[in-house]
């Protein structure tokens, strides 16, 4: 049995934690507070992504080790700054699980407007909503559990979501 995810889960595994749920939520709330000038604050995003991603790929040539991003500083700097970047990393990282379920929890309820009714009050989640989202967090823990072959299936059918989804929102309103 393989261990390894194939190239196209590996990329979507990637892609899933960079097209996350927050994409909706940030350009929303972004618009409602700063209005039409908030597009400028994208494409000031957008230019400083790509050249961080432009850094980090000329790094990644050149120090081929694994877990490179948490041990850039290390490199760089010393151990110890490079201890507080591995950990912040981590922190994120745990901290985006229950991020994610509870934007699934939100979606569901402005996809099915019945299921908004039970799961919140006054916008914000009440204790059914809060179940949801302990439920779905239950979900992930057994599909990482049963393995990466399971994850990696998962995940292929959510990225690829992910990636259709903003792909065909830009084209309507290009054509718009």
């Amino acid at each position: 049995m393989e261990k390894k995810p194939n190239l196209f889960s590996a990329v979507s595994i990637g892609v899933g934690s960079i097209i996350g749920s927050g994409w909706l939520f940030a350009s929303y709330f972004a618009a409602q507070y700063a209005g039409p000038v908030s597009i400028l604050s994208w494409i000031i995003g957008a230019i400083m992504s790509l050249f961080l991603a432009l850094l980090l790929a000329e790094i990644a040539t050149m120090y081929q080790v694994t877990g490179l991003f948490s041990r850039l500083l290390t490199i760089s700097h010393n151990k110890d700054i490079g201890f507080v970047i591995a950990v912040s990393i981590w922190f994120s990282i745990t901290c985006s699980v229950p991020s994610e379920a509870t934007a699934t929890v939100e979606y569901l309820g402005n996809f099915y407007p019945s299921i908004a009714k039970a799961l919140f009050l006054n916008g914000h989640l009440n204790w059914l909503g809060i179940l949801a989202v302990y439920f779905i967090l239950i979900i992930y823990g057994l599909l990482n559990y049963w393995g990466i072959k399971a994850l990696a299936k998962v995940n292929n059918v959510v990225s690829t979501i992910k990636m259709i989804v903003p792909a065909v929102i830009g084209i309507i309103f290009i054509f718009t």
